[in-house]
């Protein structure tokens, strides 16, 4: 059965280098942590090259994330930003059994999130949406719960790079820019970030993309 959402790496843990398990590959989460702690905290300008200017001044009082994993980025914008209210969702009670106490954590999907309408200023989605069962479903229960001018992030693959390493066959990259139409007939402008870094490479390979929407 094709996980619903969340990612493979979800059940497995990190290693002694920061690395998770994932299939045949390791995705290392610290330049999509440097992405969202910019963005939380706009004081802070890293390289043009890492795209992460683009993600700033964003009003956080609370965020959620969904698919979560065993919460490696969470940790760290809790250690960062400690004002900031975070939920998170992700299909295993096991692993949120393993998010800090503090986090408001709950089973659910990228379908189902179990939240109110327009109750997040920031939502986020880091290589969860490739493992959605329905991917326009999905896009609606993420903006369902961003609050009128807040923001969400997706990071995910690009369809183009697909073959760059080897995945399972159910897993779905994307293109760039149907997606973002999918995400505007949500309510949404869409900012589209191309070849993020990631692995200590300086994402020439064009693997991960980065959709931004801000709801009208």
């Amino acid at each position: 059965m094709v996980p619903s959402s969340s990612l493979t790496r979800n059940l497995l843990t990190e290693d002694e280098n920061g690395y998770i398990e994932a299939s045949d590959c390791k995705t290392n989460e610290d330049e999509i942590l440097n992405v969202i702690l910019n963005w939380m905290n706009s004081k802070k300008n890293l390289p043009p090259k890492s795209a992460v200017s683009i993600l700033k001044n964003i009003n956080c009082d609370n965020m959620l994330d969904v698919g979560c994993g065993l919460g490696r980025i969470l940790k760290i914008i809790q250690k960062n930003k400690p004002d900031v209210q975070i939920s998170a969702i992700d299909i295993s009670q096991v692993i949120l059994d393993k998010l800090p106490s503090n986090i408001n954590s709950k089973v659910g999907s990228l379908l189902k999130i179990p939240f109110d309408n327009e109750q997040f200023d920031f939502v986020m989605t880091t290589e969860a949406l490739e493992h959605a069962i329905d991917i326009e479903n999905a896009i609606k229960e993420l903006a369902r719960v961003v609050a009128k001018k807040g923001k969400f992030l997706i990071i995910d693959k690009n369809i183009k790079a697909k073959g760059a390493f080897a995945t399972p066959p159910w897993e779905q990259w994307f293109d760039t820019e149907s997606l973002k139409h999918m995400i505007e007939q949500q309510g949404f402008t869409v900012d589209v970030y191309e070849n993020l870094p990631h692995n200590g490479k300086d994402g020439s390979d064009g693997i991960y993309v980065a959709w931004v929407g801000t709801k009208q």
